[in-house]
């Protein structure tokens, strides 16, 4: 999902705070590293885990540490 800011980047001096769902799966951590690799320094990324009986979240906490 992509939401359209109304200030432009040199407007955002703190950055961007961008979201990203993660269950563990390959590609969910394929757009994580997109993620990353899209960001600008200062930008920050949380990582969104729903918590299930079949998502290992420990390990999604240590592959994106």
């Amino acid at each position: 999902m992509i939401i359209k800011d109304p200030k432009s980047r040199k407007e955002r001096t703190e950055g961007y705070l961008m979201a990203v769902c993660c269950d563990g799966s390959k590609k969910s951590l394929e757009g994580l590293s997109l993620m990353c690799k899209l960001r600008s320094p200062i930008d920050k990324i949380q990582v969104i885990i729903c918590e299930q009986e079949n998502i290992n979240t420990q390990k999604i906490k240590e592959m994106v540490s």
